[in-house]
């Protein structure tokens, strides 16, 4: 997870069908001001609130139900938003400005490895709340129709038809709470590197015509120059490209690639996170406010592209297909795009009549999958060829599962090993992935009862004698702490230590020594055995010495 202080503003000056989320507008305005200032009103547009501050509330919450209605999320969005006085002058204001909390990678179904997601959007994808704090934040200029000289005011109506010139709030919410739920770029304006040197989920589908080149393929340098590139900036997601074809200006008509705002200079707030001003017609999406427009338009399909609904079971926009889960290797891939995979759990594959032919069920921890009168039979047998420790007694399995799962709790310690080259680890750092297996083989057939997934990158830290990797966020798997050290016969030693409701835990009342734990990266793996000196074994607690 990574805090964010990031802004997204829509502006105006003058001429110079889905299962429903939940989403929740939080006040966090003081008594008497914002939304809960106390001026009389008259009820106006379908909004029956008769106080400034219970007009906006409804409002807001009215805007909030659109977004609500056309996207999908087991976990409630939280959308903290306040009024302040903001810029604003006889020639222009700035409306509102909106941003997600914080953004979160490598959580459990995350579509793209080392990217990062706003939290919303992660959380509707892991089917958990990731941070108990809000998910949006966004603010609205109270100045407007009260302080400032700008000669419009709020229209606070659900109806979609203000007055004059005075400025739609439905409109410019839908708009701000778009930006929070993940239209936004994270890559620098000034510098065109990449937020914390990961992809974000909006950048990656950013391409310069220029250049030739898509965001991530591109250097700092390069993307700097591309966030200027008016005209040659497009969105290439492939739910936009299809329905760009209401476009009559501003999309590529071979493609259906987007035009993206990317003006010269630079406008803060602005550049990069809209559609460009040259669509026609207009989109609720474009930097500056042009009216009344209560309709997400190709927002929604934006958001189709960045990794909303997608595993949610229901068939939308450019998806090839929707199984209702994240996996891949059952047919319908992360991105619910159609697996030409060898063969997939659950459709139909080469393994139809046929005996012996490899295979992958999409499991983790079964290696040597294989096809058996048409299907593709799991082998959960352990790798061979592990290095294991040398002195009975010295390595540790404990696994507790408790009622409050935050109390969850694995360790692993791989003491006294065979000898350990640092070679062997491989480059966690630069992103080698470890995955952590047990297998019960008490009964005639081996089952896998517990996998971890430790993603590589940028929690791990080379050390002299190896590595160690730290991540309190313990996503995806659980997984907090993992050391790795190298050494001669006796000396080398592993130690992982995981905690939390995100540990997928056993039951543990089923569980039969012996057990068999394996820690693997692609090349080398550790192991060691727990059959002899088990010191518990009860339904909620498991602890044994190694053999």
């Amino acid at each position: 997870m990574m805090r964010l202080v990031c802004l997204v503003s829509l502006c105006i000056g003058l001429a110079q069908p889905v299962s429903a989320a939940v989403i929740s507008i939080v006040n966090g305005d003081a008594p008497g001001e914002g939304l809960n200032d106390p001026t009389v009103v008259a009820p106006v547009g379908g909004n029956a609130g008769t106080t400034l501050g219970e007009q906006r509330l409804i409002a807001f919450q009215h805007a909030a139900d659109i977004w609500g209605a056309v996207l999908s999320s087991a976990v409630e969005i939280e959308v903290e938003a306040t009024f302040d006085a903001l810029s604003c002058d006889d020639l222009g204001a700035t409306l509102g400005a909106a941003g997600p909390t914080t953004v979160h990678r490598d959580f459990a179904g995350a579509p793209r490895p080392q990217t990062w997601y706003p939290q919303a959007l992660a959380n509707s994808i892991a089917g958990v709340d990731l941070d108990p704090e809000g998910d949006v934040f966004a603010f609205f200029n109270s100045a407007l129709g009260t302080t400032c000289a700008f000669p419009a005011g709020w229209y606070y109506g659900l109806d979609a038809t203000p007055p004059g010139g005075d400025i739609d709030f439905v409109s410019v919410a839908l708009h701000e709470i778009g930006h929070g739920l993940g239209f936004l770029s994270l890559v620098g304006l000034a510098s065109g590197a990449k937020f914390d040197e990961r992809d974000d989920s909006y950048m990656v589908h950013l391409e310069d015509r220029s250049e030739g080149l898509l965001f991530p393929e591109m250097t700092n340098g390069q993307r700097r120059i591309a966030q200027i590139d008016d005209g040659d900036l497009f969105w290439t997601g492939a739910s936009v490209g299809t329905a760009s074809a209401v476009l009559a200006g501003g999309s590529d008509p071979l493609t259906g690639a987007v035009e993206i705002y990317a003006p010269d200079p630079l406008e803060p707030g602005s550049s990069v996170s809209h559609f460009s001003t040259t669509l026609t017609p207009s989109e609720l999406m474009e930097p500056f406010y042009d009216g009344a427009n209560h309709d997400p338009g190709l927002a929604l399909d934006l958001m189709l592209d960045i990794g909303w609904n997608c595993g949610d079971g229901a068939l939308e926009g450019a998806e090839e297909c929707d199984d209702g889960n994240h996996l891949d290797g059952d047919g319908c891939s992360a991105l619910c795009v159609v697996e030409q995979c060898h063969d997939c759990v659950g459709v139909p594959s080469v393994c139809s009549a046929l005996t012996g032919l490899s295979c992958d069920d999409g499991q983790a921890c079964t290696f040597d999958d294989a096809c058996v009168a048409g299907e593709c039979v799991a082998d959960a047998t352990p790798q061979v060829g592990c290095l294991s420790g040398t002195q009975a007694g010295k390595g540790l399995l404990l696994l507790k599962d408790k009622a409050n799962d935050k109390s969850d709790k694995v360790i692993w310690k791989w003491l006294k090993g065979e000898a350990t080259d640092l070679a062997d680890f491989a480059d966690p750092d630069q992103g080698t992935e470890y995955l952590f297996c047990v297998y019960d083989q008490s009964g005639g057939d081996d089952t896998v009862v517990m996998s971890l997934q430790i993603p590589g990158g940028a929690a791990w830290q080379p050390k002299n004698s190896g590595f160690k990797y730290r991540d309190k966020s313990t996503l995806p798997d659980g997984v907090k702490i993992v050391v790795l050290k190298q050494g001669d016969e006796g000396k080398a030693k592993i130690v992982l230590k995981g905690k939390g409701p995100l540990l997928p835990m056993p039951d543990l009342g089923a569980l039969v020594p012996p057990l068999t734990v394996q820690l693997g990266n692609g090349s080398t793996c550790w192991e060691s055995s727990f059959g002899t000196e088990i010191q518990k074994n009860e339904p909620d607690f498991f602890k044994a010495k190694a053999d």
